[in-house]
């Protein structure tokens, strides 16, 4: 098999993964909870995540600028 035929398999492959993922979202968001606890607790689950989401970027931003500023340094001898 030559390069083509590997992109256009993994192409297909890609387009699958994503229309699969798209039915099993459309599925999952067309259940309608009707309990409250239940949607209570899932209100506290969503709080939690985007909680920690919002932690976890913080990180990643200061991760990403010392990162950058390594490279920046780095590159600053080169050309």
């Amino acid at each position: 098999m030559d390069v083509l035929q590997f992109s256009m398999i993994f192409i297909g492959v890609a387009l699958a993964g994503l229309a699969l993922t798209a039915i099993i979202f459309a599925r999952v968001t067309s259940f309608k909870n009707t309990d409250q606890r239940s949607a209570h607790i899932a209100q506290l689950i969503r709080n939690g995540a985007m909680t920690f989401l919002h932690k976890e970027y913080c990180i990643l931003l200061g991760v990403i600028t010392v990162a950058c500023a390594a490279i920046a340094y780095a590159m600053n001898g080169v050309g």
